[in-house]
């Protein structure tokens, strides 16, 4: 983690471990439209849109919506795993 952004960096096992565990505690109870579910805005007039490098190769990771229609937005390197702002793990852990 990070002292200075409260960032959390986690390779590519452990983040898929925590969606599937998170996913294992989901309530039983699923919505039956997609309206339903947990969405967080996205905010297109934030600050500047920054590419993180990824801290194991340094190539620019990606940005990508997780799970398409959650609202958080990880910085992906698709060899190593997943870079997560302050609060963004708890809200895919809602998400899921």
């Amino acid at each position: 983690s990070c002292p200075r952004c409260a960032g959390l960096w986690v390779d590519r096992a452990t983040f898929e471990e925590i969606v599937r565990e998170a996913d294992r505690r989901a309530s039983t109870a699923v919505p039956t439209r997609l309206e339903a579910l947990p969405r967080r805005e996205i905010d297109f007039n934030a600050a500047e849109v920054r590419y993180l490098k990824c801290p194991s190769c340094e190539r620019f990771m990606n940005r990508r919506n997780f799970g398409r229609i959650s609202g958080v937005i990880v910085d992906e390197c698709s060899t190593h795993g997943i870079f997560l702002d302050a609060g963004e793990l708890e809200a895919i852990r809602t998400f899921v």
